[in-house]
């Protein structure tokens, strides 16, 4: 029974040995491949690439892509090293940019993942003077090498223009869509007589424009003349226009007493009659109603009590306040005014 049980041992410990040796094997396949691709490398990292004296990989050529070469002196840590190299090939990159621009440019964060750049986060001021946050994609380490001799990381960077640029050119196109949506909703507001509407849009147009202004020097720096499509923003939404807009129509907007006025009154007692007004659009020599209006009445001189002093304008344009107390004054005059906001 003893020897039964040792040889079925021995048999089991034979076939585990031999699995061991398969799942061995395949390792040790991992291994030497994982060696030879090492090796390999070794092999390229004595030989120096030609784009550290030139500073160009043909694979990436001008205008689409930006090449920017760092390097670090080494040190002791070799992961820090590689970091410090990418990022001075990635700084590279944006001083470039910003010697076309003439824009002032500081990284503030960089994320370097499997090689790659997701992010790197940097605020722009243009000649413009619109300042902005612009994540910047499409930065990438494309090649290191490593000189042993001078003791050197080099790292060879590459800024894609096209996908560095989409996320604002897409914005833009955006801003542009809800400019000129909200122009034209203006545009029918008015026309049917929905002044306080009409003026809402444009203020959203209004803020649409700032939006593109504001984000078309940074599409601009990163696709560059040459491939952003220039006729695709050949009219770029304006703010003067809308700003002429605004101005023409509250320039039109008018104030007429209704009734109430020149009451005769008792102090201590409410006035007989509400004072009333109605505020409308000159329109090519007619009158719009303008509804919606928030209207403020407050004594200018004198005091007393006022019921809903701050209303806004109906249908007809028409907003009242009900005087419910005149109390006596030494200015023995009283004047009640309305500011429209």
């Amino acid at each position: 029974m003893k020897v039964y049980l040792k040889r079925d041992l021995y048999i089991i410990k034979k076939i585990g040995l031999l699995i061991l040796c398969s799942f061995l094997g395949i390792t040790c396949f991992g291994c030497a491949a994982q060696k030879e691709l090492l090796t390999k490398e070794n092999k390229e990292l004595r030989q120096k690439p030609t784009w550290v004296s030139t500073g160009k990989i043909p694979d990436f050529p001008a205008p689409r892509y930006i090449q920017g070469i760092g390097m670090i002196k080494a040190s002791k840590n070799m992961a820090a090293d590689k970091q410090a190299a990418d990022q001075n090939a990635f700084s590279e990159i944006i001083r470039q940019i910003s010697a076309q621009v003439s824009s002032e440019f500081s990284i503030k964060e960089t994320a370097v993942v499997q090689n790659k750049v997701e992010s790197a986060f940097t605020r722009i001021t243009s000649d413009s003077r619109v300042r902005s946050n612009m994540t910047v994609t499409g930065l990438t380490v494309v090649d290191r090498f490593y000189d042993p001799n001078e003791k050197i990381y080099y790292s060879m960077g590459v800024l894609d223009r096209v996908s560095a640029s989409e996320p604002l050119h897409k914005e833009l196109l955006q801003h542009q869509k809800s400019f000129q949506e909200h122009l034209q909703s203006a545009t029918k507001h008015r026309q049917e007589g929905a002044v306080y509407q009409a003026i809402l849009d444009l203020r959203e147009a209004l803020h649409s424009s700032y939006k593109f202004q504001e984000n078309l020097p940074s599409f601009q720096l990163l696709a560059g003349n040459s491939l952003s499509n220039e006729s695709e923003f050949a009219e770029p939404p304006s703010p003067l226009v809308i700003l002429n807009t605004l101005s023409d129509t509250l320039s039109n907007l008018n104030i007429s007493i209704v009734e109430g006025n020149n009451q005769k009154f008792i102090v201590g007692k409410p006035l007989n009659a509400p004072l009333s007004l109605r505020l409308a659009l000159d329109e090519q020599s007619t009158q719009i109603s303008a509804e919606g209006f928030q209207v403020t009445f407050r004594f200018q001189t004198g005091k007393g009590e006022l019921v809903n002093s701050i209303t806004r304008t109906n249908k007809e344009g028409l907003a009242a306040v009900t005087v419910s107390k005149i109390d006596r004054s030494p200015d023995q005059e009283y004047v009640i005014s309305a500011e429209v906001s």
